[in-house]
């Protein structure tokens, strides 16, 4: 083989390798699409009051046994509407126990400064939650009327 013949072949196998190396890269592009119809998400939505007024500035959360979830934030109108992440709206169906927070309680350096005077909610609406709910498919409103002594006066499904 002459030396000619040899940097060729160097040339050629060097191609070759470094085509072989990028075809990993040449894939990268392509974002996985997520399939979020196969899991059958439900819409909610709903009010939450307490002591007959709108809570505004709170998180609800609602929370499967395998204890993925769904959230939403209050407005001033103590309306929200859950989240299934931050791209999709919904809620898997079955039970779910719900968890209600004042934004600040998450310390996360997202939440919103919470008005001078906010209220504290009893940890019967939150870290030990004796609140439920069942998600059932398609639309559905879900309001939770609560009040300041940790009791529930109704909740409508």
């Amino acid at each position: 083989m002459t030396n000619f013949q040899r940097k060729k072949c160097e040339k050629l196998i060097g191609l070759v390798l470094c085509c072989v190396g990028m075809l990993p890269v040449w894939g990268c592009n392509q974002q996985p699409v997520p399939d979020y119809a196969s899991l059958g998400l439900a819409e909610v939505s709903g009010t939450i009051r307490l002591d007959e007024q709108p809570l505004a500035h709170a998180n609800i959360i609602f929370e499967s046994a395998d204890e993925t979830f769904s959230s939403g934030k209050t407005n001033a109108s103590g309306e929200y509407s859950l989240m299934f992440n931050s791209e999709q709206s919904g809620v898997t169906t079955g039970e779910k126990v719900v968890r209600i927070q004042m934004l600040e309680a998450f310390g996360d350096g997202e939440a919103e400064a919470l008005p001078i005077g906010s209220v504290e909610l009893p940890s019967s609406y939150n870290r030990n939650s004796e609140l439920t709910a069942t998600v059932i498919a398609g639309k559905q409103i879900i309001d939770f009327d609560l009040n300041s002594d940790g009791t529930i006066e109704s909740s409508s499904q």
